[in-house]
């Protein structure tokens, strides 16, 4: 998996073991495609996973109390996604494909 997103992101800082590059490729075993404007992960489900970006754009935003919008982060390829909120139950942002 030359182009593992999460091995090169590691990998940048420390020299990764065969068992360590191992066990990064099995996170990201099940790639899935989102169309523009999908929602990867909503506000408020459960924060227990990361996600790496291997290709397009998404962004994190959340819904403020007066019902604008806040844009908290963009992600381009290579990025993970939710290492942020992996401390929290639940997630405090909606990802969303663009």
């Amino acid at each position: 998996m030359q182009d593992s997103c999460i091995i090169q992101h590691f990998g940048n800082l420390a020299d990764l073991t065969a068992a360590e590059v191992e066990l990064l490729q099995s996170l990201e075993l099940n790639p899935r495609t989102y169309p523009a404007g999908e929602i990867i992960r909503s506000s408020g489900a459960r924060a227990d996973v990361f996600f790496t970006l291997n290709g397009g754009w998404a962004y994190a935003a959340r819904n403020l109390s007066d019902g604008e919008r806040q844009v908290l982060d963009l992600f381009l390829p290579g990025q993970i996604m939710g290492l942020r909120e992996l401390g929290y139950d639940d997630s405090l942002s909606d990802f969303v494909a663009l």
